[in-house]
C-alpha cells in the first residue's frame, strides 16, 4: 500500500472532508470562497453543508467551523489530524437542522 508522505493541500483536504461528510449521510460540497478583509482578498477552500454551516480550511490546514443557525462570537477551530477525525469534529460543532 502506498502512503502519502507530505500533508495534503487545502483543496485536497476539503474534497476529502466533503466526500466523508457525504458518506455519513449529509450532502456536502467543496468550493473556493473569497474572504474579504481590510488587508485584501484571499481565496480559501470551504466544505459547505446545506442547512448546517461551513468549514473553512486555510493553507496551514487550520479548520474553522461556522454555522448559519447558531452564530457565535468565536467560531470553533482546530488543526488537521486526519480526515475522519476532522469530519467528526466538524459535524460535532455544527447544529442539527
Amino acid at each position: 500500500m502506498f502512503h502519502r508522505r507530505k500533508p495534503p493541500t487545502a483543496q485536497e483536504l476539503t474534497n476529502d472532508i466533503a466526500r466523508d461528510i457525504g458518506r455519513r449521510g449529509w450532502p456536502a460540497e467543496a468550493k473556493a470562497a473569497t474572504i474579504r478583509s481590510p488587508f485584501g482578498e484571499t481565496v480559501r477552500w470551504a466544505a459547505i453543508i446545506p442547512g448546517r454551516g461551513v468549514a473553512v480550511i486555510n493553507d496551514d490546514l487550520r479548520i474553522v467551523v461556522a454555522s448559519s443557525n447558531r452564530p457565535t462570537s468565536q467560531a470553533p477551530s482546530f488543526n488537521h489530524t486526519n480526515t475522519e477525525a476532522d469530519t467528526e469534529q466538524i459535524l460535532r460543532n455544527l447544529p442539527l437542522p
